[in-house]
């Protein structure tokens, strides 16, 4: 088979698409001698994802190279795509359909209509749908009445860089928050359970926050103002993968309150690297930790505030949550994603 994978969702900032997209196209290059991939980016395809050249020119573009099959890594496919050529669409979420109050600057919320109009047609044009977690696979079929047989669900691989080094590192004392400025990552509700934290136990641990800073949502700085915790609670901005990897390694805690994910990357990539992780209660997160993070009520920030305690105070729990935690990222290789992604592309044929 001749299979498309279209890689310019890797973008020169690090993002959740762009690192799948990454990560499964080594996965498939290092494991699959019998296909020919064919990676979609400039100078290739040196138009933009949603421009009109890429509705006309990249279906033009996937005749000449005679793909069999085109996998969009995120939903976007362009409309006018030849029934003979197979089409693949990962989807990692659907948070701003069921939860526009959460991303309430996003363009997809924004303009909600024409993102549904998108997804509707993404999702009728696609012979097969990648889900990220079984509880992604769950609002697929919910909101867009998508049969079974259609959806199968292949959780997320990370590098293998993730799995070096990060059993005996010295921890410091950070508790470690990866991610976007968006509501729904609830960076405000970990904000409130650490004042409290700071307020009950007099904690000398501080919070670090990495991610790019986004000036459309100043609410969580402004919080941390008026808490008085500007110097306990340090804005990273964006870093590296690998000196997000040292940081897992360095970190007493790894949190990830959420109120909503799709599959949530850096709790298994922490996990592999030897942090302890505290997870707000969401399915996604649930399903994907295997009973190997603390779980909380992400709007409980007394809740929030016991469970980061109960590992700042107490050894013992944290080398059970490390011990437990890399032995089950173990299973999130991205070898194994590679696979399982193959077997989805021969299933298009019938295989």
């Amino acid at each position: 088979m001749r299979i498309a994978i279209d890689c310019r969702w890797i973008f020169a900032r690090r993002s959740g698409i762009g690192v799948y997209t990454d990560t499964l196209s080594r996965g498939l290059s290092s494991k699959d001698r019998h296909n020919t991939y064919l990676l979609i980016k400039e100078p290739l395809a040196s138009y933009g994802l949603f421009s009109l050249k890429n509705q006309i020119k990249l279906p033009r573009l996937l005749r000449r190279l005679e793909v069999n099959i085109y996998h969009s890594t995120n939903f976007m496919i362009p409309l006018f795509m030849r029934k003979s050529i197979k089409v693949v669409i990962t989807i990692h979420d659907l948070i701003p359909w069921k939860f526009p109050q959460y991303t309430p600057k996003a363009k997809k919320t924004k303009f909600k209509w024409l993102f549904k109009i998108i997804m509707k047609f993404a999702v009728r044009r696609a012979d097969k749908i990648i889900a990220v977690s079984e509880n992604t696979a769950k609002d697929i079929r919910e909101c867009l009445n998508v049969p079974d047989e259609k959806i199968h669900v292949v959780y997320n691989g990370i590098e293998p860089e993730y799995f070096v080094g990060g059993a005996e590192e010295e921890k410091e004392d950070f508790i470690l928050f990866i991610g976007r400025a968006d509501p729904y990552k609830n960076l405000a509700g970990l904000v409130k359970a650490y004042s409290i934290l700071v307020r009950k136990h007099n904690i000398s641990t501080n919070i670090l926050v990495v991610g790019e800073d986004d000036p459309r949502y100043p609410e969580v700085k402004n919080l941390v103002k008026s808490l008085g915790l500007e110097k306990r609670i340090i804005f990273k901005g964006y870093s590296e993968t690998a000196e997000i990897a040292e940081l897992y390694k360095k970190a007493k805690i790894f949190v990830m309150p959420s109120i909503y994910e799709g599959f949530g990357l850096p709790v298994i990539e922490a996990m592999a690297l030897g942090a302890p992780v505290v997870i707000s209660n969401t399915p996604a997160l649930v399903e994907i930790s295997g009973g190997c993070a603390l779980a909380v009520d992400p709007n409980n920030y007394e809740e929030m505030a016991e469970a980061l305690y109960k590992i700042i105070s107490d050894s013992k729990t944290a080398k059970e949550l490390v011990k437990k935690g890399r032995e089950h990222a173990k299973q999130f290789t991205m070898e194994r994603m590679a696979g399982e992604t193959l077997k989805v592309y021969e299933s298009c044929f019938g295989a």
